[in-house]
């Protein structure tokens, strides 16, 4: 576990560090005879950062978007942070 110390105009916060599994989200149809495999390379991630931030995030998804998935390939993903209630964190 790392530890900083953080400061903004508002005050100091300690940073702290976490690591969470990545959960890849497909949008998109598979075409006929194709077989999606979901796999986000890394598989874990650590975030570190104010841990009024950090503590808040309880779930990392890549989330990949593509009409049709018709070949094999690597996809970029946009990476959502979400807290537990499942809500998107800026």
């Amino acid at each position: 576990l790392k530890s900083s110390i953080y400061f903004s105009s508002r005050r100091f916060e300690k940073a702290i560090s976490s690591q969470f599994t990545v959960d890849v989200i497909t949008k998109g149809e598979v075409a006929k005879d194709y077989v999606l495999e979901k796999v986000a390379t890394p598989t874990v991630v650590t975030v570190s950062g104010p841990k009024s931030v950090v503590e808040k995030i309880t779930t990392i998804q890549a989330v990949v978007s593509k009409e049709q998935f018709t070949e094999s390939g690597v996809y970029d993903a946009t990476i959502m942070y979400l807290d537990k209630n499942g809500e998107k964190l800026e």
